[in-house]
């Protein structure tokens, strides 16, 4: 039997002692045996420093400034994500380390940390912080190493956005604030740019997200002017969603009409004749309206000349002369999936249609109305009466 078994069969106590005779003798120490740690002084950082790789101290929820230039010194990858704080006077002391550094635990810092942290170097992971002013951002932006930054709401730096752009793969939901130099970052990206927590967008902005050539997704803007419109009508994406809005007046649905590709405004809850009629102007490849409870005969009868797709998967109320209507348009397809029920006449007009009709939602129907679905090969139905989906 050899030492270390000796000491095992001598029982709990003994293991202490050889913990302890390890680190005596200059034993690295492991990161589950600093895992329990919440305050560290300067002696224990002492023993620490350059005894483990990485030195994982996210038990710590606080820390002083001497002890955190003790820490600086660490040669390895430094975890403190237990810190939900900054001081000043430790950030400081961070700023002369020279090596990764994690902080995903910190959500705001001051002017002054901010500052200090710009010159830390080496990789810097802050991937929790939320609020930064434009000033402290640009600060940090100064930063010189690989900066891992994921949930900040506010992005006004090309160096932070594109950092955010790389960590969320263009999902910036939680953004709240763009500013027209970050939106510049943005347009460039390949894949989808997704910005539904911004509550606005500035003409400016609009401008430059226009020039992104991707599916934009923009649906947390609740109003839109007609300059914005009129610059989202020059995006040449795939599809433009603006969910958010719950009204859209005629001169806006003009602009947007402009837009190349799918045109999604699903937030609508109500349309008028008018703006109908200015969005049946619209020549992208499809037109949402999933808000709607009812698809009223003005409106239908404005749309009948759209030639791209129509989405009124909301709708639960559809007389027979707009289902006719719709159903009889030349060009596009036509959703109506939550529809519960559909006349004979009606079925009859969609059987005539041969375009791609989906009425998935329809629960039981009449034989003879399922038949004179059944006589449009492309019409898409429920499973109610075993119709094929």
């Amino acid at each position: 039997m050899n030492r270390i078994q000796a000491f095992r069969a001598a029982g709990p106590a003994a293991g202490t002692m050889l913990v302890l005779i390890g680190v005596c003798l200059g034993g690295s120490v492991r990161a589950d045996e600093t895992a329990p740690l919440r305050e560290l002084t300067v002696e224990t950082a002492r023993g620490l420093v350059g005894k483990s790789q990485p030195l994982d101290l996210d038990g710590v929820t606080s820390l002083a400034a001497d002890v955190a230039a003790v820490l600086a010194a660490h040669p390895g990858t430094l975890r403190l994500n237990g810190l939900r704080s900054l001081p000043d006077d430790v950030a400081v002391a961070f700023a002369a380390r020279n090596g990764e550094l994690h902080l995903d635990g910190v959500t705001a810092v001051s002017p002054a940390a901010a500052a200090a942290l710009g010159r830390h170097r080496g990789r810097l992971l802050l991937r929790g912080l939320q609020t930064l002013a434009p000033a402290d951002e640009a600060e940090l932006a100064r930063h010189d190493g690989p900066l891992w930054i994921r949930d900040l709401t506010t992005v006004t730096t090309p160096r932070i956005a594109q950092d955010i752009l790389v960590r969320t793969d263009g999902a910036l939901d939680h953004v709240t604030l763009l500013s027209v130099e970050a939106a510049r970052v943005l347009a460039r990206h390949q894949g989808v740019v997704s910005l539904n927590g911004l509550p606005e967008v500035s003409a400016d902005v609009a401008t430059v997200l226009s020039g992104y050539d991707g599916p934009l997704q923009l649906n947390g803007v609740v109003s839109l002017g007609a300059m914005q419109a009129a610059a989202f009508a020059r995006h040449r994406g795939v599809s433009l969603c603006l969910d958010g809005l719950r009204r859209l007046a005629p001169d806006v649905a003009r602009g947007l009409a402009g837009h190349a590709g799918g045109l999604s405004l699903n937030g609508l809850t109500t349309l008028s004749p008018e703006t109908a009629a200015a969005l049946a102007t619209h020549r992208g490849r499809y037109l949402s309206l999933d808000g709607l409870a009812d698809v009223t005969d003005a409106v239908a009868d404005v749309l009948v000349d759209y030639p791209g797709g129509l989405s009124f998967n909301g709708a639960r109320q559809v007389s027979d002369r707009a289902i006719a209507g719709l159903a009889g348009r030349p060009l596009g397809w036509l959703s109506l999936d939550r529809l519960p029920t559909i006349s004979l006449q009606a079925a009859q007009a969609v059987g005539r249609s041969g375009r791609e009709i989906r009425l998935r939602g329809l629960g039981p129907l009449p034989a003879e109305t399922v038949a004179a679905l059944r006589a449009n090969p492309a019409v898409r139905i429920g499973s109610g009466q075993g119709q094929d989906r």
